[in-house]
């Protein structure tokens, strides 16, 4: 009867013991991804940052441009070149904003919507793929 009392407090304490250490390893994971997602954040903030402070306008520009002058300076940092899908998303305007725009300055000349199958590639003056660039000086038009 005493070694089977002994055996019971015995495991009890063994019971005991990985318990505690199982939540004291729960705790140190816990804690430990806090801190990792914590850095991880902070990585994330010093790259926002860096790219940017890359940019080639700050953000007081950014107030006093014009829409236009934008898509300007977006394309001009794109090699001239953009689909306009990737301006919406660039932009964050809603996607009959950039057409209105687009179409606006394509009246002007400003730009080339030039049409790809189901999608738009804008282009600057002189940043034309060369069949188009040709065919423009054939015609005298801007497509």
């Amino acid at each position: 009867m005493r070694v089977l009392a002994f055996l019971l407090l015995w495991v009890g304490r063994g019971v005991l013991v990985w318990g505690l250490c199982l939540i004291g390893s729960l705790f140190l994971i816990v804690w430990w991804l806090q801190v990792d997602s914590r850095v991880l954040r902070k990585k994330a903030n010093k790259q926002l940052r860096t790219a940017y402070q890359d940019t080639e306008f700050t953000k007081s520009e950014f107030i006093q441009i014009t829409d236009r002058e934008y898509i300007r300076r977006l394309l001009r940092s794109h090699d001239g070149e953009m689909y306009q899908t990737e301006i919406v998303e660039s932009t964050n305007w809603s996607k009959t904003k950039v057409s209105v725009k687009l179409s606006e300055m394509q009246s002007d000349g400003e730009i080339t919507k030039i049409r790809l199958g189901r999608e738009n590639l804008v282009v600057l003056p002189g940043s034309e793929p060369e069949i188009i660039s040709e065919q423009n000086s054939r015609t005298g038009q801007n497509h």
